[in-house]
């Protein structure tokens, strides 16, 4: 598509979204210095249509209680179609939030019974006088693996202890105990004061500004100019997609916003690399990681709705580049491994999702150990895995915490990494882990165990250099086997009978050779 093709869609689109104003949204235009905006001002929420130079657009909503981006995607206009579909998903995630929700406190005991009559009085004073809150009981046992979907987590004294414990794992979300007199008296009254109090101290410290980390710059030379994609998995249905450029010099040439939306498909994909080709047409290949297993069949990931989709392929066809795709722990491990110089072997345990399986990747001597079509670190398959899925403290720090100290253990026998490095909202505990893993192994060959909370860094650096690796043995293998065929035309070619070396002939000199050859072993 030309050019003056996709202006003329974009016009038809952005008169498109001018007539999809309605009651619930007033829509109106703004002139920035680098684009035209359509604003949608909604309850709750703000949604944002931009249209930027070489016909991109960008769709983004920004919740209004929390002033943060909740949904971002940008596109190079093409299909008109395709970007209804696009401005409708927007649509979706402004009408989710539009929707006043009610504040969702859940509280937690062993069991979740005793806790079970005094959120059943809650509850009834809601309804009463019409409060917009609602509470649910759980067990401690579900606790963390259901406690993120919640506003306000408050524990009852049974297992105040571990209030600590819960605020480290459980971090984007306020948690609270409830006094011993208040919950032993069952006073709604009291409790709702606290609730009050406890949401308005977590909204006054979510206000407060937060450094973002420093970007890992690549301090090596590239082959060309990388496009990287890393898909962050943050919970059981959560995924943002980073997005970088880097020029052969490992200088960072573009940084997107991270994609942010609920459902992610190569065509996302395919959007993605739309708007970092058009804005860096000299692009030399493409480095992705992601979530799932990663081999020559393609990419499995229930996730994306991905069984062995040959997404290389698609991708290589499409902009013409060559295509690297790399497992997300390997990359944290390269990543990792790349941004410090003290170790030469590590290990890096990776569990994003509270009560399911993570993976392993691990560097030896500086190098990724990939295995059998790159099963190495699947540990989905070992069977301390299948034994401990029934145990009701999977989902805890501690179940967490005993399980991995198991397979560490089989990986520190084995590879005996210099450095362990652990990232999941359940192993901040480091210390812990290292006292249960000195009990299986000698402290003398336990390694240093660390915890890591961002890996946005990680994956990029790591997704860069997993691909300039395969690159650069695919170039090594392709001269490699250039040199063996330029041997092989060598062999072909004539001998001198003076020197026994082999030199070019012509036509005649082959025929003369033949022939004389053929007369002296007539004779």
């Amino acid at each position: 598509m030309d050019e003056m093709e996709r202006a003329q869609k974009l016009e038809q689109f952005r008169a498109w979204v001018l007539g999809q104003e309605n009651g619930a949204c007033q829509m109106y235009e703004k002139a920035g210095s680098q684009s035209r905006k359509i604003v949608l001002e909604a309850e709750g929420c703000r949604g944002e249509v931009a249209f930027y130079p070489q016909e991109i657009v960008e769709l983004c909503v920004i919740s209004g209680a929390e002033d943060e981006h909740v949904f971002y995607l940008h596109f190079q206009m093409s299909s008109l179609d395709y970007a209804k579909e696009r401005f409708q998903e927007m649509r979706e995630a402004m009408d989710t939030l539009a929707v006043k929700q009610p504040v969702k406190v859940l509280l937690s005991c062993s069991c979740g019974m005793t806790t079970y009559y005094f959120v059943d009085k809650l509850n009834q004073t809601a309804k009463l006088l019409d409060l917009d809150y609602t509470f649910r009981a759980v067990s401690y046992t579900r606790l963390y693996s259901e406690g993120s979907q919640y506003d306000a987590i408050f524990l009852a004294p049974q297992v105040a202890y571990l209030c600590e414990s819960v605020k480290k794992t459980l971090r984007h979300t306020c948690v609270q105990a409830i006094p011993p007199k208040l919950y032993a008296s069952y006073d709604v009254r009291q409790f709702y004061e606290l609730l009050d109090h406890t949401l308005l101290r977590d909204r006054v410290a979510r206000s407060l500004p937060k450094p973002a980390p420093s970007p890992l710059t690549c301090t090596c030379d590239l082959p060309c100019k990388v496009l990287t994609i890393a898909f962050i998995r943050e919970g059981r249905e959560k995924v943002r997609a980073a997005v970088r450029v880097y020029e052969r010099d490992g200088r960072i040439v573009y940084d997107s916003r991270d994609v942010m939306k609920p459902r992610f498909t190569i065509d996302d994909l395919k959007d993605i690399c739309d708007i970092a080709f058009a804005l860096h047409p000299d692009i030399g290949s493409i480095s992705i990681t992601m979530p799932g297993l990663i081999n020559e069949e393609g990419v499995s990931l229930k996730l994306f709705q991905m069984e062995r989709t040959d997404v290389s392929g698609q991708l290589s066809a499409k902009y013409g580049v060559q295509m690297i795709m790399e497992n997300d722990a390997n990359c944290i491990a390269i990543g990792y491994h790349a941004s410090q110089k003290r170790f030469q072997s590590l290990s890096v345990l990776f569990q994003p999702v509270i009560g399911q399986v993570g993976g392993i990747g691990s560097i030896h001597e500086g190098q990724l150990i990939k295995g059998l079509r790159n099963v190495a670190g699947e540990i989905q398959y070992m069977p301390i895995i299948h034994d401990s899925i029934l145990n009701p403290l999977w989902g805890t720090p501690e179940g967490a915490r005993q399980l991995a100290t198991q397979y560490l253990a089989s990986v520190v026998s084995i590879l005996g990494p210099e450095l362990i490095v652990l990232v999941g909202k359940l192993f901040w505990d480091t210390e812990k882990l290292r006292e249960e893993l000195v009990q299986i192994i000698p402290e003398s060959y336990v390694p240093e165990i660390r915890h890591v909370d961002d890996i946005r860094e990680y994956m990029l650096l790591g997704a860069t250099l997993a691909g300039t690796r395969a690159l650069e043995k695919e170039r090594a293998e392709k001269s490699g086997m250039e040199k063996e065929q330029t041997a092989k035309d060598k062999v072909r070619k004539g001998r001198t009978e003076k020197s026994g070396v082999w030199k070019d002939e012509t036509e005649e000199e082959r025929v003369a050779g033949v022939t004389g050859r053929q007369e002296v072993y007539g004779k």
